[in-house]
């Protein structure tokens, strides 16, 4: 938990927060473009698009275990 001595300290407190928001509604919009992307091939290939969805969220999920 951080401390702030002074108003100063907590508006770069909650700007570091801010970015930290911003960088990972960044990152979860990529990752629904990608599944969007996922979703299409598989329809186009003849593959059940939310079979295939889950079963690459399960795959990166598992990838993202091992970071």
């Amino acid at each position: 938990m951080l401390e702030c001595a002074s108003i100063e300290e907590v508006h770069d407190c909650i700007d570091r927060i801010d970015d930290q928001n911003v960088r990972l509604i960044a990152e979860r919009h990529r990752k629904e473009e990608i599944i969007q992307r996922v979703r299409g091939r598989a329809d186009w290939n003849g593959i059940d698009p939310p079979i295939t969805e889950r079963i690459y969220r399960a795959m990166r999920w598992l990838g993202e275990l091992d970071t």
